[in-house]
This record gives structure tokens, sequence and C-alpha cells, in this order.
């Protein structure tokens, strides 16, 4: 059965008790309880018990969490990303100072220079979401 066919049925189980009850909602409702309390009852035992198992695998879960923020952390910390970091940064102003000095060569006032350099990180950052995006929706559908 797929799920066109679930939707189907219920959608038929939900028609005849509308019916039934001449279109009373709250009929309805308590009837569509009583239906799930029935299919669920002999499984509820088995939801509690599963409810306290899953406090390990949570406990487990949190502690594999911090320590993947443990080594976050860490490398936060480390004098070799630091210095990474401030010659990416270097790099990036450079590389974003040469833009707007192009820009304004080429006859742009400073704002619109500053305005179009702007508007060129805006755009790439854009298009690495974008990117970013796609390669996980295409990993999600494998």
């Amino acid at each position: 059965m797929d799920i066109s066919e679930v939707k189907e049925t219920i959608d038929g189980k939900i028609q005849v008790l509308m019916e039934e009850n001449g279109g009373d909602k709250k009929a309805v409702t308590t009837a569509l309880v009583k239906m799930y309390e029935s299919t669920v009852a002999e499984y509820r035992p088995l939801l509690e018990i599963l409810s306290e198992v899953a406090k390990q695998p949570g406990n487990d879960l949190g502690t594999i969490i911090a320590t993947v923020l443990n080594i976050f952390n860490a490398a936060s910390k480390s004098p070799a990303l630091i210095t990474a970091q401030a010659e990416y940064q270097k790099n990036a102003a450079d590389s974003r100072m040469k833009a707007l000095k192009a820009y304004t060569k080429a006859g742009f006032t400073r704002a619109e220079a500053l305005s179009l350099v702007l508007k060129q990180m805006t755009d790439f950052e854009n298009a690495v979401k974008s990117t970013t995006q796609s390669i996980s929706r295409s990993s999600k559908k494998e």
C-alpha cells in the first residue's frame, strides 16, 4: 500500500464518520481518537520502554557532540590557525582594495566602486550558498 492509498483510506474513513455523525466534528474527533487509542494501546508499553532506552544513545550522542566542540574550541585557539586566518583575511582585504582601486581608476566614484566591491562579495557568497545547497540536495536524493 503506497501513501496515496493510505490517504484515500483515511479520507474515506473520515467521510464515513462525518456522514454517520451528521457532520459533527467533535463526534468524529472522538471516534478518531478511539481508533488511534485502540491501534496504539498494545504498543504503548513498548514506546515507554523505548523512551527509556533512547536516553543512553542520547547521552552518547551528547558526549560525541561535546568532543567535536572541544576539538573546534581547541583548534580555534591554535596559533597555526590564528596565523592562517590572519593571512587569509589580509589577502582578502588586499584583493578587495585592488578591486576598489581598479573601479575608481575606471572612472567610478569611490562610493560606486565600494558598492560594486560589496556586490561582488555578496554575489560570491550567494554562489557558494547556492552550490552548497545544490550539493546537499543532490546528496539527499541518492
